[in-house]
């Protein structure tokens, strides 16, 4: 770990910050198997009705199930809808 990377850290910890917000985490909040927001994507790589892909900072987020659509979307996060299977990362 570098310098740098080890005040970070100690500044993070003694300002009690959250440590995935200050670092632009990929955020995922789930409201039932029907709704999920995702922020601090980087890019959408596949959309189909079953399947949407999306970057996050470090991984790809896989999202499957039935008549998945995206609500809305920013550059800075995403809205889907249907019946959500499974959420995982690659």
């Amino acid at each position: 770990m570098s310098d740098y990377d080890s005040y970070k850290q100690n500044f993070i910890q003694k300002m009690q910050l959250p440590q995935d917000v200050f670092e632009g985490a990929t955020m995922i909040s789930l409201v039932g198997r029907h709704e999920v927001t995702v922020e601090n994507y980087k890019a959408l790589l596949d959309y189909s009705d079953t399947q949407i892909r999306l970057q996050g900072k470090r991984d790809v987020i896989c999202i499957l199930g039935d008549h998945l659509e995206i609500y809305y979307f920013t550059n800075a996060d995403m809205k889907i809808v249907g019946n959500i299977d499974t959420i995982s990362y690659v």
